[in-house]
């Protein structure tokens, strides 16, 4: 992961449209409550969505590099409020249903993220690649969906990819 130095020289770099999302995210202040792991996912969450147009203006390379710059800016956000190295957890993954590029900040003790499938450790390189390539950015079409023919089937667990990384 590339650490970049200041928030607002990286912003100049940057494609507007992601250049836009920095200000708000490195802005917010990072609930730490850590006997509720699920109100820290909830609170610290950010979604961001873009059309299939701005999907092919952008490169991953700019994705990951937006990433690691809001991750720098929550190291120093929890640095100044003299929370312990390593007692955090940054985490994305690419909610393909939503379309949508996620990511959120829980307390590490517990030891696992809070969601209800599988997961499965991916570069921060792919988690961007898969939201940049995603052919949903403009909705999901009716056609893509098919009804529900074997009801007795076992449904399958789903496996979804995410990247973490321990902060401050």
């Amino acid at each position: 992961m590339r650490l970049v130095p200041s928030t607002v020289t990286v912003a100049e770099t940057m494609n507007t449209k992601i250049a836009a999302w920095l200000p708000d995210v490195v802005g917010d202040d990072v609930v730490v409550d850590p006997e509720n792991v699920c109100t820290e996912a909830r609170k610290n969450q950010w979604s961001f969505s873009i059309t299939s147009e701005e999907g092919t203006a952008l490169s991953t390379s700019e994705i990951e590099t937006f990433i690691s710059t809001v991750v720098r800016a929550r190291c120093d956000a929890l640095l100044r409020r003299q929370v312990p190295r390593g007692t955090m957890t940054f985490y994305c993954w690419f909610d393909e249903m939503a379309s949508q590029l996620r990511f959120s900040i829980v307390s590490a003790k517990r030891g696992a993220l809070p969601f209800g499938c599988d997961l499965v450790d991916a570069p921060l390189l792919g988690i961007a690649s898969a939201f940049l390539s995603s052919k949903f950015h403009d909705g999901i079409p009716w056609t893509e969906f098919r009804p529900v023919e074997a009801p007795n089937v076992e449904p399958r667990q789903a496996i979804l990819p995410v990247w973490s990384v321990s902060i401050p």
